[in-house]
């Protein structure tokens, strides 16, 4: 079964005009939701050169299907600016992850349209903002077919990079985890299970809740995963994408005593 959106709209507006489905429909969505879609674009993109000296802008709509397994389907120009502009578009998008349509409880193939907007000004005041214009890999081989790797299938794992020297992933935690207010003052506790795509340069990315908690936990936990940086999984020499879950766990008590007891499992997926 297909079904038709209306234009997804990365410029910051993300507009589902069409008010016919019922309540129980879920428009399929990239991991993570519009905000971290937001966030993703900011870091990725990146101008192409020649757009950039020949003062090329516009708009590059993307259509496609998402299939009821997450796939995407018949990916296309439907609007193009220019070569460089489609393929950047294209370059990003393709790293996305997505859930697809659900209606009550069933999952269905759905027709959707993307916008990326190129605007010279807003790029230029985003590459100064978060102090690159390239992307820079830790290694000089990456693999390009974007396949996602389980860290059992590397030669190297992913790992954070920490500042501090002897520094641990529950180290990181308890010194930079903030308690929600909301948190503290209901005493919720719990684990915090986020599933996350190292990319080969070391940013994260598909950043997906998959067992929430409540009262602001879950968006601290992806507050500090995303304050690391990583270094890469290697495959065959090769810098590859790696999918990880973590867990962090909100326990009040351990909180107050300043100390962070890791939760059972909470490594590699």
């Amino acid at each position: 079964m297909l079904l038709k959106t209306t234009l997804f709209n990365i410029a910051l507006l993300f507009c589902l005009t069409n008010s016919t489905y019922p309540q129980e429909y879920v428009h399929a969505e990239v991991y993570g939701g519009k905000q971290q879609l937001r966030e993703f674009i900011k870091e990725e993109l990146v101008y192409p050169e020649k757009a950039l000296n020949e003062n090329t802008e516009g708009t590059v709509i993307l259509s496609f299907i998402v299939k009821s397994d997450g796939a995407i389907e018949n990916l296309k120009v439907s609007q193009s600016v220019s070569p460089e502009l489609d393929n950047e578009a294209m370059r990003i998008f393709n790293q996305l992850l997505w859930d697809p349509a659900n209606y009550r409880g069933m999952q269905l193939d759905e027709e959707q349209s993307m916008e990326f907007p190129f605007k010279l000004k807003k790029y230029k005041r985003c590459a100064k903002h978060r102090g690159y214009s390239e992307i820079n890999y830790p290694y000089t081989l990456v693999d390009q077919s974007l396949t996602i790797y389980k860290g059992h299938q590397l030669d190297e794992r992913a790992k954070p990079i920490f500042k501090e020297k002897g520094m641990g992933f529950n180290q990181f935690i308890a010194k930079n985890l903030v308690y929600p207010e909301a948190a503290m003052k209901q005493n919720i506790r719990g684990t915090v299970e986020v599933f996350f795509v190292v990319e080969p340069s070391g940013r994260v990315s598909n950043v997906k809740v998959l067992k929430p908690v409540g009262a602001g936990c879950s968006q601290e936990a992806i507050r500090l995963i995303k304050m690391l940086k990583w270094m890469p999984g290697i495959k065959d020499g090769k810098a590859v994408r790696t999918k990880l879950i973590l867990k962090i766990s909100f326990n009040l008590a351990d909180f107050e005593q300043h100390r962070y007891i890791s939760p059972n499992n909470a490594n590699q997926m």
